[in-house]
């Protein structure tokens, strides 16, 4: 191992040791406290002495607790929105190990000692109180008297019927005009639920959800013991279980998440078992009926003849067409495919195969037939299909996103792609695929990214096709910068056929002389990746397996496909996609501290759109 990953990993060891000791200081400090206040009460100088003696205990007990605690916050993952709470939390610690300080020079003066003292058992408890609510969520300390208070009034005070929309539902947004679900009361016209939640599904949240997500801890705000308190009023849009429809219910859909993924639940230990999954499915179809849930909307039985779309335009399945989605979608993760819902409440699968070893070969593009209706994207990336058995497939409507690279597959793709009409990106990388290729793409009116490098595709009818379509984004062309990565930009000037002819103009204009100044990494980038992303993306730690520090190790060769970077295409690289996020999202970078400045996000920008040189 590295010399400085080394350190790292003993650092982060280190850290992890701060639940440990952070409460022998907390308990020192406290008794002495409590020691002096007997003093005060009893008019005692023995008793109160003790305190003077306790804090010497206390002082280096207390540094070793902050210094771990730091530590600790500096390497391990935090989400955006307990970044407020953790920087409280650090500098009261940091406030209370002050203030132990101070108590021992200020021992001999008893009332400024005893201010202090007082002072930093105050802080220890704001500090404490910091410190559960990350672990324990927002509300914990007071959550009892609040379930009491809440029981209390509905016992005194009439229950206000719910509204009669369907709650939990999609959005206006999601449904397209004329085909808004059916509603119906909660038990009135339902059929009796199959499913007992007490009998069926209680044991299985018992045993898989309830330690992180019951009444000692709510992670990510969920409690499902009672069950009711997963369904809170109000907050309807952000129920993770959608009554009637257990496919789109986000609880599922983590279940179902393979156990590698960071967003699988449970996130330890064995995965919940497929028949356990299948019986909470199927109580959340019919209902979710349970204790204390008489009162909320479920979703009445689909009508065929009006089906939903969800945001993508996917159709919702019919019943014969579902049977056959869930049988591919087992056979696929039976052989280890990585299958799930492009995001919740899309009736859109993405399949990824590229994963597997041994590579997949044409045995499993066969398990493909049956998605047809909700296929959104497919990664066959550095697998063993051929041309074959590629062929063999039906066409996917829905397909936006095809990733081929590092596959031997040629132009026999093309009647595939045909039948393929809503495909928006398109990875060719690697692949045999040649000039010929173009005459199918020339067909897609929604095809916006298009990679080509190490393919048989040659640069000139690249650059003529992309002439044509002004939309299109074609990576992978001649480089410039041959060390260590290849120029992937084509913006080719516009060919003016015909008389100009005076138009309104369509975006703003841009400054010759700032968008051509050359971007210098060394003095210009550089300076802003150390400051703002070398901590969690360097030599120490390596965030989501991207490095900034060195630059070259962003890009990885043969692994092109993965790239954050992408040289040429500042509009599809991720890293770009990220800075640009607002505060509130979890996704953005920086994570904590403060977001990069417009200045900093455009000068990134045009290094990318300039190369990504880093070698001149």
């Amino acid at each position: 191992m590295p010399e400085p990953e080394l350190q790292n990993a003993l650092l982060q060891m280190v850290g992890r040791t701060h639940p440990l000791l952070v409460h022998f200081p907390v308990a020192l400090l406290l008794v002495a406290a409590m020691s002096e206040f007997g003093g005060i009460w009893r008019r005692t100088p023995e008793v109160g002495s003790m305190a003077r003696g306790l804090v010497w205990f206390a002082l280096p007990a207390t540094f070793a607790a902050a210094f771990a605690g730091w530590t600790m916050s500096e390497r391990e993952p935090l989400s955006r929105a307990m970044a407020s709470t953790l920087e409280w939390h650090r500098w009261t610690g940091v406030g209370v190990l002050g203030l132990t300080l101070l108590c021992v020079v200020l021992r001999r003066k008893t009332a400024a000692f005893r201010c202090v003292l007082f002072c930093g058992a105050l802080g220890v408890a704001v500090t404490g109180h910091l410190g559960g609510t990350m672990s324990w969520g927002e509300g914990y300390l007071l959550e009892p008297f609040q379930s009491w208070w809440l029981g209390w009034r509905k016992a005194t005070v009439p229950v206000r019927p719910a509204p009669a929309a369907l709650l939990g539902g999609p959005s206006e947004l999601d449904v397209p005009e004329g085909t808004e679900p059916l509603v119906k009361d909660s038990e009135a016209d339902s059929p009796p639920a199959k499913m007992e939640f007490v009998k069926d599904i209680q044991p299985i949240l018992e045993t898989y959800c309830v330690e992180c997500h019951g009444p000692r801890k709510k992670k990510g705000g969920l409690r499902l013991e009672p069950i009711a308190s997963a369904f809170p009023e109000g907050d309807e849009d952000f129920w993770t279980m959608i009554p009637g429809d257990g496919a789109a219910s986000l609880l599922v859909q983590r279940m179902l998440l393979p156990r590698e993924d960071d967003e699988a639940m449970p996130p330890k230990g064995d995965g919940v078992p497929a028949e356990d999954i299948q019986r909470v499915m199927t109580w959340i179809n019919e209902g979710a009926h349970g204790p204390g849930l008489e009162q909320i909307k479920r979703m009445s039985p689909k009508i065929a003849d009006e089906r939903r779309l969800d945001p993508l335009g996917v159709v919702e399945p019919s019943k014969d067409e579902q049977i056959l989605i869930d049988r591919a979608v087992a056979a696929l993760r039976d052989r280890g495919a990585v299958v799930q819902a492009v995001a919740q409440r899309h009736y859109g699968i993405e399949v990824n195969l590229s994963l597997l070893r041994p590579a997949a070969g044409d045995e499993h593009l066969a398990l493909l037939r049956g998605l047809e209706p909700v296929l959104v994207r497919l990664d066959v990336s550095r697998s063993a299909v051929t041309d074959r058995g590629f062929a063999r497939l039906s066409g996917f409507p829905e397909l936006r996103d095809l990733r081929l690279g590092g596959t031997q597959l040629g132009d026999a793709i093309a009647p595939v792609l045909q039948r393929s009409p809503k495909l928006g990106r398109l990875n060719l990388y690697g692949t045999k695929c040649s000039d010929v290729i173009f005459t199918t793409l020339a067909k897609f009116e929604s095809l916006e990214r298009l990679h080509i490098w190490g393919s048989d595709i040659s640069e000139q009818s690249a650059i003529d096709f992309a002439s044509k379509r002004p939309k299109l984004r074609i990576t992978g062309l001649s480089p410039v910068v041959r060390e260590p990565i290849p120029e992937v930009i084509v913006e080719p000037e516009p060919v003016v056929a015909a008389p100009p002819v005076p138009i309104e103009p369509t975006t703003p204009a841009i400054d010759p002389k700032a968008a051509s100044a050359e971007v210098e990494f060394l003095s210009q980038i550089k300076p802003i990746f150390e400051a703002r992303c070398v901590s969690c993306h360097g030599p120490k730690k390596k965030k989501g397996g991207l490095r900034l520090d060195p630059i070259t190790a962003a890009f990885p060769e043969g692994e092109e496909d993965w790239w954050t970077i992408l040289p040429g295409d500042s509009a599809g690289s991720l890293l770009v996609e990220r800075i640009n996020l607002s505060e509130d999202d979890d996704g953005v970078m920086p994570p904590r501290g403060d977001l990069l400045t417009d200045e900093e996000i455009t000068l990134i920008e045009q290094w990318i759109q300039q190369g990504a040189k880093h070698s001149q």
